[in-house]
């Protein structure tokens, strides 16, 4: 039952090892304990027993907690503060290997000047080109969207080699604008952004299961 569950389940520890890691992922504190009550409900769902499911961990690379994490080198929460992920420590890193894509967030999306938006038009392929505010606000939106969106992300990694390219993108309406762009058509008129949108590829690097390859403001 264990190995059926495997691509979903980010590993199996004892109960007084586990941590609450979607609270560690909104207070940014590690947390002593943890009911599992989702894990254990998906888990019973899947077919695993009820004392199984108490010891399967559903957290999603992004929710392990800090302890975890650091033991898996899961980058994605190593870096968790308030609630916040760093898209620093969160992406690819930009002196990986290029076959494995990535690193975008910070390189192409942040704090960007309007002459740096335009050149990007050179490529056939950009409509719209767009940068976050700064890097705390792209920080903070990424986490957002990656939190409202963790069941989806979940149930996506379980069929990723469906996937094309193994990649996952989703786009989120946040609260307030975390950037700006410029379309194609209109590039003289600056337009505020509540979007962000994510993309993930579900492929290992550095014994990370996943990893962003590109966040950004968009419409």
């Amino acid at each position: 039952m264990i190995s059926k569950l495997g691509c979903v389940a980010m590993g199996v520890h004892a109960s007084d090892q586990l941590s609450a890691g979607m609270t560690q992922l909104v207070t940014g504190k590690e947390t002593d304990s943890f009911s599992f009550k989702a894990g254990a409900s998906v888990a019973q769902s899947l077919g695993a027993s009820h004392a199984t499911g108490q010891v399967i961990g559903l957290a999603t690379e992004f929710a392990v907690p800090l302890s975890t994490a650091s033991m898996y080198n899961a980058f994605r929460v190593s870096s968790v503060l308030a609630g916040r992920m760093t898209v620093v420590t969160s992406e690819k890193p930009l002196n990986a290997p290029n076959k494995l894509g990535g690193g975008h967030t910070i390189f192409k999306h942040v704090g960007k000047t309007i002459e740096y938006l335009i050149s990007r038009f050179a490529s056939k392929k950009v409509n719209v080109s767009s940068t976050f505010y700064d890097l705390e606000m792209a920080e903070w939106a990424v986490s957002q969207a990656l939190r409202k969106n963790r069941l989806k992300i979940l149930l996506q990694s379980k069929a990723r080699l469906l996937l094309k390219d193994k990649r996952y993108e989703f786009s989120t309406v946040l609260e307030r604008p975390v950037g700006w762009g410029i379309t194609r058509a209109n590039p003289d008129k600056p337009i505020d952004m509540v979007k962000v949108t994510i993309i993930i590829k579900f492929a290992e690097y550095n014994h990370m299961p996943y990893f962003i390859v590109s966040a950004f403001p968009s419409i």
